[in-house]
């Protein structure tokens, strides 16, 4: 048996729930491999396409989902693998299509046949737990085969230095007890003197779709039940522990769909959007590496959570179904020895991973270079403590998990959605055939109400030359079906469109119904190409919404359906919205109207819903 394939059989003989005790030795040489940058400009399916073969050999194609976390790591050693041109025995092309998503949707991948992966890699064993208790609860019998850990990074609370250092970063251990009375702070940061920094806002991503969010929830749970292992179902029917949930959670100000996506937009949107979030130790290194993020903002710290944290070991393994084939076991397995070797291994550290492998003993990778080396980014100087996770929580079983999550439904904080839908003259109202932007727009609010939780209020905002409140604070729980038939009974009008007096009308039912027990988002649906009817600014509407957004931290969403999203013209609607929605920790998308009408399921309804 191959060192390799020893790897992974060790690893799925504990069912991958080992606890990492040593780090690794190293040696000093590989410090000095060249590394090249991360390829933020290179997408997943540049890269799996890249150097294709001079001859007309159809290469295999891995199909290769994974957590968003770790995504510039894989492209850039991924581009490596295409370069030296690996090949199966019988010499056919090897090409792997990455795939970057949330850790929940990496296993909905492979439960279902729509993508059809081979090989999957969520961001911790945990996940991979719960794909496989869910796979052999609906018979299809095992998920993935003998997976191996590719890297390692833990769970942390990432703050910004100057705020770390207030709580007492870096002598003193910060727990979430800390974080959750200064979020109950009526005054926020105020009480420790530094009203200036505005209210304590933090935030984790959506459990149901991302690792992290979904052990920033379990870790939360041991806190109140001031445990570190042996989570029972009995431990969640307590009555502490549900009102100690139910407080964290709602200290929350919003969530987000995966982490890697999460992190970064932590960085480039500053304190004011968040004093805090859960994500990896990798992401405050790669923070720190950010030089246009570290002139803007304050560097980013990692806090070790005092009551315990968990190790993500990123593992991967084939998907066990019937459309992965002996040539793609047979990839697999050049392309994991690949991204296991002294070489990429000490690329991952370049990107703020500790190594992977198996941690059991006489099966371990190749020594690789010390996270105290000199030029080791794993320091203070970067954020980071190498000597930490001192406190370590136990993975549940997945029965338990599943039960978490379900405890999590009942305690999150619900939403006050407002939707705003442009109903004004559009440019290509007049032309002929069906689906119109309209109707993409009313089918897109629809499948986003669907969403929705029976707990959780709509309000519904119309807008032409003046702004129209069709319903407000509608809760779904009693009026969902009402609600619907009102979004698809909507008729366009003849009317130009005043942009801005909608988001003056949008800012003004923001200050009326924040309310800091609910999370307050806006998603505004478009269709119009310029805002020339308005009587206010753009600059009176950017100071307004910002006002809003320091108080009540409500983020602004922007679909836009008035031109083609191909298209590189800019007008002004589209810069507007795409200013507010970076104004408040949101996004800006144009949109392509035929095909979100023409697909119910659009995966641009799947996140904006798990963004709130």
């Amino acid at each position: 048996m191959s060192p390799r394939h020893r790897i992974g059989v060790a690893l799925g003989a504990t069912q991958r729930r080992w606890k990492p005790t040593v780090i690794l030795a190293v040696t000093l040489g590989l410090l000095l491999m060249p590394v090249a940058p991360a390829m933020h400009a290179v997408r997943a399916q540049e890269v799996a396409e890249t150097n294709q073969p001079s001859e007309a050999v159809e290469p295999l194609m891995l199909v290769f989902p994974y957590g968003s976390e770790k995504d510039d790591w894989l492209q850039d050693v991924t581009r490596r693998f295409h370069e030296r041109d690996p090949r199966l025995a019988s010499g056919r092309p090897i090409r792997v299509r990455l795939r970057p998503m949330g850790s929940g949707e990496v296993i909905d991948a492979a439960l279902s046949d729509q993508m059809q992966p081979h090989v999957i890699s969520p961001a911790s064993s945990v996940y991979l737990e719960l794909g496989e208790f869910r796979s052999q609860k609906g018979g299809a019998g095992r998920l993935v085969i003998d997976p191996v850990s590719l890297v390692r990074s833990p769970v942390v609370i990432a703050m910004w230095e100057p705020m770390a250092r207030v709580l007492g970063w870096p002598d003193r251990p910060i727990g979430w007890g800390e974080l959750l009375d200064l979020s109950s702070e009526p005054g926020g940061w105020a009480a420790l003197g530094f009203a200036e920094w505005g209210p304590f806002k933090m935030a984790h991503t959506h459990p149901e779709h991302s690792n992290s969010g979904l052990l920033a929830v379990l870790a939360e749970i041991y806190a109140v039940a001031g445990k570190t292992d042996d989570l029972s179902p009995e431990d969640l029917r307590r009555l502490d522990v549900i009102n100690g949930l139910k407080r964290i959670e709602r200290s929350m100000i919003h969530y987000g769909r995966s982490t890697g996506f999460f992190g970064k937009t932590l960085a480039r949107n500053g304190p004011d959007h968040l004093s805090a979030a859960v994500v990896y130790e990798n992401m405050v290194i790669e923070s720190r590496r950010n030089t246009s993020a570290a002139r803007r903002f304050p560097p980013l710290v990692a806090i070790y959570p005092a009551e315990g944290t968990f190790w993500c070991d990123h593992p991967a393994g084939l998907v066990n179904r019937p459309w992965v084939t002996a040539e793609h076991r047979e990839a697999w397995s050049i392309y994991r020895d690949a991204l296991m070797s002294a070489e990429t291994q000490t690329i991952a550290l370049k990107y703020g991973f500790r190594p992977g492998g198996s941690q059991s003993e006489g099966d371990r990778v190749p020594p690789l270079l010390s996270l105290t080396a000199p030029d080791s980014p794993f320091s203070l100087a970067y954020g980071v403590d190498p000597e930490q996770p001192r406190q370590l929580l136990e993975v549940p079983r997945a029965e338990v998990v599943e039960q978490v999550l379900n405890l999590w439904r009942a305690c999150r904080k619900t939403n006050q959605l407002i939707l705003a839908l442009d109903l004004s003259q559009a440019n290509d109202q007049a032309q002929p055939g069906p689906p119109t932007d309209l109707d993409a727009m009313k089918q897109t609010a629809r499948d986003l109400v669907n969403q929705l939780g029976d707990d959780d209020e709509v309000t519904l905002l119309t807008y032409d030359y003046q702004p129209r409140v069709q319903f407000e604070r509608v809760l779904l729980k009693w009026r969902r079906d009402e609600v619907l038939e009102r979004i698809a009974n909507l008729t366009a009008s003849n009317r130009p469109a005043a942009v801005r007096e909608a988001l003056a009308e949008v800012s003004n039912r923001i200050r009326r119904h924040s309310n800091p027990t609910k999370i307050t988002s806006v998603v505004i649906l478009n269709r119009t190409n310029s805002d020339r009817n308005s009587r206010l600014t753009q600059d009176e509407v950017l100071r307004t919404i910002r006002q809003d957004f320091e108080i009540t931290a409500t983020r602004i969403f922007a679909l836009d359906h008035a031109s083609d999203p191909n298209a590189a013209e800019k007008n002004d609607q589209s810069v507007l919205l795409n200013m507010v929605a970076e104004l408040t920790g949101a996004w800006y998308r144009r949109l392509n109207f035929h095909a979100i009408a023409n697909d119910s399921t659009h995966e641009l309804v799947r996140e904006l819903a798990t963004s709130f």
